[in-house]
């Protein structure tokens, strides 16, 4: 079940802390960050699958800060992918 685009930007937009920490620890960042996120129905990130063109640390924070991001929970025993991108700068 794929999880629409607008909720995974109303939750990226409630976790930008995470990304923002990341960004700030990692100032001179260039490249790109790719993402498809395995979601429970409880809402909780269960796996993620990246590509990315940054440093591994800028890349490492950014998906550990994913696997912390909550969804919605889904009325469904499926589990839901999500899609979030970023480039910097």
């Amino acid at each position: 079940e794929v999880i629409p685009d607008p909720i995974t930007r109303a939750v990226a937009k409630q976790q930008r802390r995470s990304i923002s920490a990341c960004e700030a620890a990692n100032p001179a960042a260039r490249g790109t960050y790719s993402a498809k996120l395995l979601v429970r129905p409880d809402g909780s990130v269960a796996n993620l699958v990246t590509h990315h063109t940054l440093s591994n640390a800028m890349g490492e924070c950014l998906s550990r800060a994913l696997r912390g991001w909550r969804f919605p929970e889904r009325h469904s025993e499926l589990d839901g992918v999500a899609s979030f991108a970023v480039a910097y700068p």
